[in-house]
């Protein structure tokens, strides 16, 4: 998920989108089960529109993999991009 939803408050603009993403779906996960349920994500305003476009499998639980962006791969071997 590229944007975080408001409710979740700012991170850091340095910090991981990866880690971004763990974070704020830990909190969005009430009851750290199986995964982000509807009801749960509708607390935090995501939409049921986005909801379903996270929820890849179509299962009904937004899992941490459906949740993270992919990674970017680094193009230099420091990990800084020139």
């Amino acid at each position: 998920m590229s944007e975080i939803p408001q409710s979740l408050g700012a991170a850091p603009a340095c910090m991981d989108p990866q880690l971004q993403a763990k974070s704020a779906f830990n909190k969005i996960d009430g009851d750290h089960k199986d995964g982000i349920t509807k009801n749960e994500a509708a607390k935090f305003g995501i939409s049921d529109k986005d909801f379903k476009r996270l929820d890849k499998n179509g299962d009904g639980h937004i899992t941490l993999e459906e949740f993270t962006p992919p990674k970017v791969p680094n193009d230099t071997p420091s990990g800084k991009v020139t």
